[in-house]
């Protein structure tokens, strides 16, 4: 449980540091959208219960599965 809130935190800067090289008027959406990509869930395999940021399964799905 450390774990998630420690990469809450750390997703929330790195949205919250991405997002301030764009105009003000796009400031929020690209905070927002970043940060949801950041830290939507998803499961590890199939009918398993532990989650993992779906951003890095999707990766690993991408490239080290067959």
């Amino acid at each position: 449980m450390f774990f998630w809130l420690i990469y809450l935190l750390v997703s929330f800067y790195i949205a919250y540091v991405a997002a301030n090289y764009f105009h003000s008027k796009l400031k929020i959406l690209f905070f927002v959208i970043t940060f949801i990509l950041l830290i939507t869930p998803s499961t590890i395999e199939v009918g398993s219960t532990r989650m993992a940021p779906s951003i890095f399964v999707f990766i690993y799905d991408i490239f080290l599965e067959r």
